[in-house]
C-alpha cells in the first residue's frame, strides 16, 4: 500500500471510525473500578492515537512530505546528475547584459551604524525605490565581521528565498544554513558570506511567487532583484561581481531564486534551487497578470531556458516522488542551451521537506564554491 494514495487515507479513516464506534459501545459497558477507569483511559489514548495518525496521512497526502515508506524510515534510493546547456564556469565567464552593481566603495570609508551593533543577525528595514515596497531584510554576517582584522575586508552575497508560507528567519533557524557555512568556511570548503533573506510576502501572507505584479500589485521582483542588492552594496561591506551574489531557494522559495538569477544575469551569477519548479504557481484569488500576457512568458523559465538562455549557473535539486518539483524540473534541464548552465540532481523518492532540503544543502554550497569565483575558499 503507498504511503501517499488514497489507499492509505481510505484505510485509516475506516480505522478511525471503527475505533470511535467501538469507544462509543465499550465505554459506558466497562465497570465503575480501577481496571474498568484503566480501560477507559486507554481506549480515549487509542481514539486519540489513531486521529492523529489519520491527520498526519492527510497532511501528507495533501503536501508529500514522505513519498514512500522508504522515504519514511530514512531510506534513500540514490541520486541520478544530469546537466543541460553549458558548463557552469563557461557560463560564469560570459558577460551579462546589464549595468550590475555599483563598484563597492572602499571598505574603509564610513558606513552607517549597524542597527544591532556587535550582532551577527541584523534586521533592516528598507524602502526599494525602484519597487516603491517598504520592507523587512534579515542579514546574518560572517563571523568575523565585525573583528578589527576584517575591516577592510568585503564579502560574496547568497541571497535566500524561504517557502509558501514562511518568514525571512526560516531559511537561518528552520534550515539552519548559518551553521552550516560556518561549519563549511571552518573547513576551508567555502568562503565566508554574507546570508541576506529579504521579505517576500507582500503584505504578509501573500504568496507572491516573487513575480512582479501588475497596476496596483507588488513588483516583488524587482524589490529583491535590484533593491535588496542595492542595498547590501552601500550598507554592508559586499562584493559587487556577479561571480560574488548567488541565490538559493527552496519550494516556492526556489523558483524566487530562479527567476531572481535568470531575469537578474548582471547582478547573480549562480542560484541553488531546492525541490524547486520553474513556472509559477499562485494561490487561488491572487493573479498578478493573465497567463497570456507579456509578463505571464517573461516569468516562464522553461521557455527562457531555451528561448533566451542568460548566462547563469544553476545548481536544482528535485526527486521523482515530488509532484511540485519534478515536472517542471525535468522539462528545464532538457529546455537548457547555452550559456545558460544547469545542473539537475535528482533524488529517487525524497519527498517534499525542509529535512530532505538540509541535507543535500552541503552538496549544493560544494557545487557553488568550486563553480562560482566569488564563494570560493581563501
Amino acid at each position: 500500500m503507498s504511503l501517499d494514495g488514497p489507499a492509505l487515507l481510505v484505510c485509516t479513516s475506516v480505522l478511525v471510525l471503527a475505533a470511535l464506534i467501538g469507544a462509543a459501545l465499550v465505554a459506558p459497558r466497562t465497570a465503575r473500578t480501577l481496571r474498568g477507569l484503566l480501560a477507559r483511559v486507554g481506549l480515549q489514548i487509542g481514539v486519540s492515537a489513531l486521529v492523529l495518525l489519520l491527520a498526519g496521512v492527510v497532511l501528507n497526502d495533501q503536501y508529500g512530505f514522505f513519498s514512500s515508506w522508504r522515504d519514511l524510515l530514512g531510506n534513500s534510493g540514490g541520486q541520478d546528475v544530469s546537466r543541460g546547456g553549458t558548463t557552469a564556469t563557461g557560463a560564469l565567464a560570459e558577460t551579462a547584459p546589464g549595468p550590475g552593481l555599483a563598484p563597492v566603495a572602499p571598505p574603509d570609508l564610513t558606513r552607517p551604524p549597524l542597527p544591532e551593533p556587535g550582532q551577527r543577525r541584523q534586521h533592516f528595514t528598507v524602502h526599494g525605490s525602484r519597487s516603491g515596497l517598504h520592507g523587512t531584510v534579515l542579514v546574518q554576517l560572517p563571523a568575523d565581521y565585525s573583528s578589527p582584522g576584517a575591516a577592510t575586508r568585503t564579502y560574496p552575497v547568497i541571497e535566500v528565498f524561504q517557502g509558501y508560507p514562511g518568514t525571512p528567519a526560516s531559511w537561518l533557524d528552520t534550515a539552519g544554513l548559518a551553521s552550516t557555512f560556518d561549519a563549511m568556511a571552518q573547513q576551508h570548503q567555502l568562503a565566508d558570506a554574507i546570508v541576506v533573506s529579504p521579505q517576500i510576502e507582500f503584505p504578509a501572507g501573500r504568496d507572491t511567487e516573487c513575480v512582479d505584479g501588475g497596476r496596483g500589485l507588488p513588483a516583488v521582483e524587482t524589490w529583491v532583484g535590484q533593491d535588496v542588492p542595492d542595498f547590501v552594496v552601500t550598507r554592508l561591506r559586499a562584493r559587487s561581481s556577479r561571480t560574488s551574489w548567488a541565490t538559493a531557494g527552496y519550494s516556492s522559495g526556489g523558483y524566487c531564486a530562479a527567476l531572481t538569477t535568470m531575469l537578474h544575469p548582471d547582478v547573480f551569477g549562480s542560484s541553488i534551487v531546492l525541490a524547486g519548479y520553474f513556472q509559477p504557481s499562485f494561490e487561488p484569488g491572487y493573479e498578478p497578470f493573465t497567463t497570456r500576457s507579456l509578463e505571464a512568458a517573461r516569468d516562464d523559465l522553461v521557455a527562457l531556458a531555451g528561448q533566451q538562455p542568460p548566462p547563469v549557473a544553476i545548481w536544482d535539486f528535485a526527486s521523482k516522488a515530488d509532484g511540485l518539483s519534478y515536472p517542471t524540473s525535468r522539462q528545464f534541464v532538457r529546455a537548457a542551451r547555452g550559456p545558460l548552465s544547469v545542473t539537475s540532481v535528482v533524488d529517487v523518492d525524497s519527498g517534499h521537506r525542509v529535512a530532505v532540503w538540509v541535507s543535500v544543502l552541503p552538496q549544493a554550497l560544494r557545487w557553488l564554491a568550486a563553480t562560482s569565483r566569488g564563494f570560493a575558499p581563501s
